[in-house]
């Protein structure tokens, strides 16, 4: 019968191990040793997350001294890597989902050819309008250019510019500046088994950059933050990519 290797020379396993059970589909494979308590460091455990068997990794690991404190037993299990509760992937191999994000955008925002971000934006969404003369003129409701005004009128951000000689002549018709517009963000996860793998040759935040899977978007894609941690018994990178219809490549480089 095969048998997973014993990790370390001073182990010895134990009688009638390994023992194999099979449930909802899935085999796992039960070893248990014994070591004397002067040979045993609780840091040989952290070793053991690469022992694989066959198609199977190792899972879990637990040690604990008998009554006499003299012998440690180990107890360890191996389960697919698709298995319940086993987290186990190729290191290094990404998954990709898909959230959905937002971005703040000015609602008198232009494209890099001058038309406005948004189709049916005017001007007096948000600016008012002043002048010499307190009648509206017809360029308040055609207007989509703050800098394009009537003779004897102009467009403010704020009523407190307007001048001793000026009057009021209509309000700004949105309350909001910016509004907030969904944006797909598509998140790259990569696991490895030591946080040094995990953190060579990261992805640059502000660099705009395709990731491999964009869900059927079309677009720019800007990478928006890269972290590290440690999940579960492995390290995991994960990058989030932000969609926009165009990123400015003034403020933000190309990889």
């Amino acid at each position: 019968m095969d048998k997973p290797l014993t990790p370390y020379s001073t182990w010895v396993r134990e009688t009638g191990y390994p023992r194999y059970s099979y449930a909802d589909g899935q085999l796992t494979a039960h070893d248990k040793f014994y070591v004397d308590s002067t040979d045993f460091l609780s840091s040989q455990l952290q070793t053991l997350s690469s022992l694989k068997f066959g198609a199977l990794w190792l899972s879990s690991a637990e040690a604990a001294p008998d009554v006499s404190g003299k012998k440690v037993h180990i107890s360890v299990s191996y389960t697919p890597a698709s298995g319940s509760g086993s987290g186990r992937s190729e290191s290094g191999v990404p998954e990709y989902t898909l959230e959905d994000g937002g971005q703040e955008i000015p609602i008198s925002k232009r494209r890099q050819n001058g038309t406005p971000w948004f189709t049916k934006y005017k001007t007096n969404w948000d600016h008012h309008m002043v002048g010499t003369d307190a009648d509206v003129p017809a360029s308040w409701a055609t207007s989509t250019d703050p800098a394009t005004t009537t003779e004897g009128y102009r467009w403010v951000r704020e009523m407190d510019s307007i001048r001793s000689d000026e009057v009021p002549v209509k309000s700004k018709q949105k309350n909001a500046d910016s509004v907030i517009v969904p944006a797909p963000v598509v998140v790259e996860t990569r696991k490895y088994d030591s946080y040094t793998e995990a953190a060579t040759n990261p992805a640059t935040p502000g660099t705009i950059e395709t990731p491999d899977r964009v869900f059927g978007y079309s677009g720019q894609w800007l990478i928006v933050s890269v972290s590290v941690r440690m999940e579960g018994r492995r390290w995991a990178r994960t990058v989030r990519y932000q969609l926009a219809e165009q990123w400015d490549s003034d403020l933000y480089s190309s990889s």
